[in-house]
């Protein structure tokens, strides 16, 4: 990888090498990569097998043309090193030290220069991703709570300016648990309104955000439903304490509110 490609029309070699779409597409537009050669560094490789274009690092550019080979050939010269992925059961960390250990109980003469969960591998490589999504986190998270405040006050607020049409309305025989859900009821139409809005929003700026997502499509439904259950769930606590307010009204007190 990182070095410049062709083709040639050798006969077959015993190295081989596997390439991307993009790169088959530069090189073999229409006629298929396998069984091609690839010639490379000084030498040539037979093309077993052809992968989906993936981005080293999630940037703005289209995907570059790469090919892998088999690291057992060696054909570039010398590795200098080796990764291996190990999944383990329970937390990753801490089979850090036995994995190490296991590698020296196996062959003392296999250098291990670094252990590291895979976690860890990603906030090394994407720490723009990473700050960019606790940003995002925080500020929506800001404007949830900004936004759970506000209906709150309003409906606060709507209580303590009808206290009186409230407890005329319980002493005339209204139950205080349908004054308590028409006033929930009121808040949450107004926060299903917003959550539409905000949704078909998000929904048309989500390809600007699009390079930042890894794993996650730009339209993926998951996360919309998920932001709009928090945001319906702050909106029910906050309109249930001051409803619960107004069906605690008693009429007696009310009618002598001015």
């Amino acid at each position: 990888m990182g070095r410049a490609f062709s083709h040639a029309d050798l006969p077959g070699t015993a190295l081989v090498a596997i390439v991307d779409e993009t790169l088959a597409r530069k090189l073999w537009a229409g006629s298929g990569a396998i069984g091609k050669t690839l010639y490379a560094d000084g030498k040539t490789f037979r093309v077993i097998g052809v992968v989906p274009d993936y981005r080293v690092r999630v940037t703005h550019d289209a995907a570059s043309p790469m090919v892998f080979f088999a690291f057992a050939q060696h054909a570039l010269g010398p590795e200098r090193d080796a990764r291996f992925v190990v999944r383990v059961r329970g937390d990753p960390s801490r089979m850090l030290a036995t994995l190490g250990a296991t590698v020296r109980a196996i062959d003392r003469s296999v250098p291990v220069a670094e252990l590291m969960t895979l976690s860890h591998q990603v906030d090394a490589d994407y720490p723009q991703i990473r700050l960019g999504k606790n940003v995002l986190l925080a500020s929506g998270s800001l404007a949830l709570f900004l936004s759970a405040i506000g209906l709150y006050g309003m409906i606060a607020f709507l209580v303590t300016r009808r206290t009186r049409d409230l407890g005329i309305r319980i002493a005339l025989g209204a139950l205080p648990i349908r004054v308590a859900a028409q006033l929930v009821g009121s808040g949450l139409r107004a926060t299903g309104l917003g959550i539409i809005v905000g949704i078909a929003g998000a929904w048309l700026l989500s390809r600007f955000l699009s390079t930042w997502l890894v794993g996650v499509a730009p339209h993926d439904p998951i996360p919309y439903l998920a932001a709009a259950l928090a945001v319906a769930i702050a909106a029910l606590v906050a309109c249930a304490v001051p409803a619960a307010r107004a069906a605690a009204i008693d009429p007696a007190v009310a009618l002598r509110v001015e």
